[in-house]
């Protein structure tokens, strides 16, 4: 049964990568029967009614029913991504993920909502022993500008721009009784994927 987001926040899935190190796109390998985007975007539609695909490749993702998005400014990385989300979505914060990263957390995306709709921060994300984890991470769409000037500056580190906000940074210690599985493991390789 698909839950509503009742803060009315979006969803967004980078899957324009290369898939250098993987030999081909991560997007559709299959993982536990269906190819891996199709297995988050069912476990983003519990909470999201809203969900974007980034990427400049709209073709391979025509039988989803969701937007396909290009980056603005091309071969400008995941941040790339982030900003074209952030400027296309209609609404205030975006959750971000990637393509091969299976394993959502609705319990820890609510966990972060609830922040969101307390603090209002410009993002909500997690750092586990002094590593800032920047996807399965939300960000304000008032963001994207900032976002804007880090890519017209040659700035593409999504640490760095999750630091240059203010973010409400969550203990990777103190969210894992929210994490079934690690949400911060991504496929590099065919191996990975089991």
């Amino acid at each position: 049964m698909k839950q509503t987001d009742i803060t009315g926040n979006s969803a967004a899935v980078l899957a324009g990568g290369r898939s250098r190190r993987f030999g081909r796109d991560k997007a559709l390998w299959f993982y536990k029967g269906t190819p891996l985007l199709e297995h988050i975007l069912n476990q983003l539609e519990e909470i999201f009614p809203n969900i974007l695909i980034l990427s400049g490749s709209s073709g391979k993702f025509r039988d989803y029913p969701y937007p396909v998005i290009p980056d603005i400014y091309k071969d400008s990385g995941p941040l790339g991504g982030i900003h074209a989300a952030l400027l296309t979505a209609r609404s205030p914060y975006v959750f971000i993920t990637a393509c091969d990263m299976p394993n959502i957390s609705l319990p820890l995306i609510r966990k972060m909502q609830e922040i969101l709709a307390v603090e209002k921060p410009e993002a909500v994300v997690v750092s586990r022993q002094g590593r800032i984890e920047p996807l399965h991470a939300f960000y304000a769409s008032r963001t994207a500008g900032k976002a804007e000037g880090f890519l017209k500056s040659g700035r593409f580190g999504l640490s760095a721009f999750a630091d240059s906000l203010e973010t409400v940074f969550l203990d990777g210690e103190d969210i894992q009784h929210l994490c079934q599985d690690d949400p911060f493991v991504n496929f590099n390789y065919p191996e990975d994927v089991r």
